[in-house]
């Protein structure tokens, strides 16, 4: 990774305050840390909560305010780039990306408060082996371990005033995002609300940041969504393919923990599939493997049989699929509105988002699936319906 300078003029967003005191409503659950089995259950009927005591006695829990972090993690290399509307919305510009950063957590601390209103955090870096060493989720680490996933940790360092805007992570791991030192506001949304979100691929066109308080909470009654402060020593558990908004309300330091993900959610977030609301909401069902075997019979290996017939091109697996993950969604998510919300303006629909990716082939080229993903039977999905089950 290079060591370049900070792009401050393009990405500083001004004087924010250093901290920052809301008032929320619909707040989240708070447990105490549940059972293997309760947190199971949890991830499975897609019930956010916010867990205490997650890593009590163990040594992470110590670490609870900037000082003590910087004590420990003072020299730890952080990968430092633009927040998430950066990223994903002004790379589609012809600048394109920003280079990314390099510098120890002492360095961004300083960096910081010399520019308090940067959009430059730690985003999603896999989390140094140091820091993981200090926590152990225990028995968690089981749950789904039979469908061969591997649990992922990312970690995130910001500066109050930042922001994560309003996305769902179409990996689709149920996630545990624990707050080690500074307050966050999280705003959770169920995937069922999607169409009320104008959603582009994984992201919303909504920038809650740019509210009103008041507009703010208008939109959250409008979606039901949840909202709350995360403090520190608090793990939010987020249910897979959950939209999420997230205000640095202080500087602030968490890891994400991304559980074992059964086999349904393994392949639509594995990249063999495109992401929209309509497969983020089939993921969101298929959280619990009983419904899939009960309510989806077979639709998974009628998916997969398309997506490895090599007589259709990219653009042919693509105009075959999204129709048949729409029926897979009106059977699945009845809940969801029959009409759409919002409608696409030709040339900037998200298929269009997605023609690059066709045309090079990195969308529905043939990429690896794993060995056993494979059905024996290679009918098409478009004559599996709800009767067929």
């Amino acid at each position: 990774m290079r060591h370049l300078a900070l792009p401050i003029d393009r990405t500083d967003v001004g004087e924010r305050s250093p901290a920052v005191n809301v008032r929320t409503s619909n707040r989240i659950e708070r447990v105490s840390r549940p059972s293997y089995a309760a947190l199971h259950a949890l991830l499975c009927r897609q019930q956010p909560v916010i867990i205490t005591g997650l890593f009590r006695g163990q040594p992470i829990d110590t670490v609870r305010d900037a000082g003590a972090a910087s004590e420990l993690f003072g020299d730890l290399p952080l990968e430092i780039r633009p927040d998430y509307s950066f990223n994903d919305f002004e790379a589609h510009r012809d600048q394109g990306r920003v280079p990314r950063a390099e510098m120890t957590f002492s360095a961004y601390m300083a960096f910081k408060q010399q520019h308090p209103g940067t959009r430059m955090l730690c985003l999603e870096q896999p989390t140094p082996q140091r820091i993981l060493s200090l926590c152990d989720i225990g028995d968690y680490a089981k749950i789904n371990e039979e469908d061969g996933d591997e649990i992922r940790s990312r970690l995130f360092v910001g500066n109050a005033g930042n922001r994560s805007n309003l996305h769902y992570d179409c990996d689709y791991h149920g996630a545990l995002l624990y707050q080690v030192f500074g307050r966050k506001r999280v705003i959770l949304i169920a995937p069922c609300q999607s169409q009320k979100l104008r959603p582009a691929m994984n992201f919303s066109e909504y920038l809650l940041c740019n509210f009103s308080p008041e507009d703010k909470a208008d939109f959250i009654r409008y979606t039901h969504a949840q909202d709350d402060v995360l403090a520190p020593g608090e793990a939010l558990l987020i249910p897979a393919a959950f939209w999420h908004h997230i205000e640095y309300l202080d500087d602030s330091m968490s890891i994400n923990i991304r559980l074992k993900r059964n086999r349904y959610l393994r392949l639509l977030g594995g990249g063999l599939f495109h992401t929209d609301h309509v497969v983020q909401g089939l993921a969101a069902k298929c959280a619990d493997r009983t419904f899939v075997e009960e309510r989806l019979p077979g639709a998974f290996d009628h998916l997969l049989a398309v997506y490895t017939d090599r007589s259709l091109d990219p653009f042919a697996k693509y105009a075959a699929l999204d129709p048949l993950f729409r029926k897979l969604h009106s059977t699945a998510c009845p809940e969801a509105p029959e009409a759409p919300y919002f409608a696409s303006l030709a040339g900037v629909g998200e298929a269009e988002l997605w023609r690059s990716r066709l045309e090079s082939g990195s969308l529905y080229g043939m990429s690896p699936i794993m060995p056993d993903a494979v059905p024996e039977e290679r009918s098409r999905l478009d004559s599996w319906s709800p009767e067929s089950r």
